[in-house]
């Protein structure tokens, strides 16, 4: 009797936490999955040019670019780790991520990538379409479209 009291609190208690561990995971998915789809729509808009660096473009992913404008201070550091892209290098947008807190975009196989921001810029909770203009200001903060 006393082994059928605890299977039925345990079972009163364990079921409910049970149930929101599944719906906090599928939350999760689900957003994942509306990022991933978000990215992918930035990713065409942006990949649809080819861009030619204005500077050379370091080998790393640690180049900030706030609302637009590169910060100095990142790209000096960023640059000792060596030249992906040389100035005046023609290359296309291979992909782009969704962070809390901006987009990270990188160009061709060199793994070089530029990080975009804005003050409180939240990509999960804008629209496509400003994200997008995020990014495509991140870009050209470096790079000049080629047509």
């Amino acid at each position: 009797m006393k082994s059928l009291v605890i299977v039925l609190v345990l079972a009163v208690f364990a079921v409910p936490l049970t149930a929101q561990g599944v719906k906090d995971s599928l939350d999760k998915a689900m957003q994942e999955k509306r990022q991933a789809e978000k990215s992918a729509l930035v990713l065409r808009e942006l990949a649809q040019t080819n861009y030619r660096a204005m500077m050379d473009i370091p080998a790393n992913d640690g180049l900030f670019v706030e609302d637009g404008k590169l910060l100095v201070a990142t790209y000096r550091v960023a640059l000792k780790s060596g030249v992906a892209i040389k100035a005046g290098d023609v290359t296309k947008i291979t992909q782009v991520k969704l962070l809390d807190f901006g987009v990270q975009i990188y160009f061709g196989e060199t793994g070089s990538a530029i990080i975009g921001w804005a003050d409180k810029f939240e990509p999960a909770n804008q629209p496509v379409e400003v994200v997008a203009a995020l990014a495509k200001k991140t870009v050209l903060a470096m790079f000049e479209p080629v047509r």
